[in-house]
């Protein structure tokens, strides 16, 4: 009521995908941007992405993040590298986030290409649409400073991962995968591709209850041999996850001689 530059849409919670597809459907402006509803940003942070963005010729410009987590605050950097095809294989292979909060957007990339639906999703949503946003931009740029805050919350975090969100970092991999199949890209990225599923493994192995690592122990098994490679994660993680993993596959050999 005060700016009428701000417009407002009242509308049923989807998740993430529908509330920035309606928001989507009534810019008017070069270039997009989303921030999250508990977060906040720097009062330059349109200012300097844009200037970048103009300067470079860019569809997509990037910045750094703080994560604020109650009094304290540290800096998290995203370099997504020279060109939007480095940019996806980081992504894919973990160096950098893909978050979508820290990116000024040109509008027509939304326009003119065509993205997955991915539905009411709570896990790894970004890192699904980062992907095909790299696959559509032509020139990436980037500001190593940080100009958003992302509010990171300890106590809402749970030390496991329900059953739904381990099914939504595989639908995240279906999803990135059929996205460069249906443009032929799949061999372009297979080995990031890989690198990814295996990601994905470690993540379900170590984050979940006894129970359902039971049965998501056998996901993915072509990545396991890349679980130890895996870099971007620390070496106590993967041989962790290797080692369960190892132990699923004994016990399940065992039970399968008793039958």
């Amino acid at each position: 009521a005060k700016d009428e530059r701000v417009r407002v849409i009242h509308k049923e919670n989807g998740g993430p995908y529908a509330a920035r597809q309606s928001g989507l459907g009534i810019a008017a402006g070069e270039y997009v941007a989303f921030v999250d509803s508990d977060d906040k940003v720097e009062r330059n942070f349109i200012e300097e992405l844009y200037a970048c963005a103009e300067q470079n010729d860019a569809d997509i410009a990037v910045c750094d993040f703080f994560i604020d987590s109650g009094s304290k605050s540290s800096v998290k950097s995203e370099n997504p590298g020279a060109s939007p095809q480095e940019a996806a294989e980081r992504l894919l292979r973990g160096e950098s986030d893909g978050y979508v909060w820290i990116k000024l957007i040109r509008s027509s990339l939304f326009k003119n290409g065509k993205f997955t639906d991915a539905g009411r999703f709570s896990m790894w949503e970004d890192v699904v649409l980062s992907a095909e946003l790299y696959y559509y931009a032509q020139k990436i740029s980037y500001i190593p400073k940080p100009l958003y805050h992302y509010r990171f919350n300890p106590e809402s975090l749970c030390n496991t991962f329900s059953e739904d969100k381990i099914n939504d970092f595989v639908r995240a991999y279906t999803f990135i995968e059929r996205f460069y199949e249906e443009n032929n890209a799949v061999k372009e990225y297979a080995e990031e591709l890989m690198i990814l599923k295996a990601r994905i493994k470690i993540l379900v192995v170590l984050q979940s209850s006894k129970e359902i690592r039971k049965k998501y122990c056998a996901v993915f098994p072509e990545a396991d041999a890349q679980i130890l490679r895996i870099k971007t994660i620390p070496l106590h993680s993967r041989i962790k996850a290797w080692f369960l993993i190892r132990l699923h596959r004994i016990c399940h050999a065992h039970q399968a001689g008793e039958k």
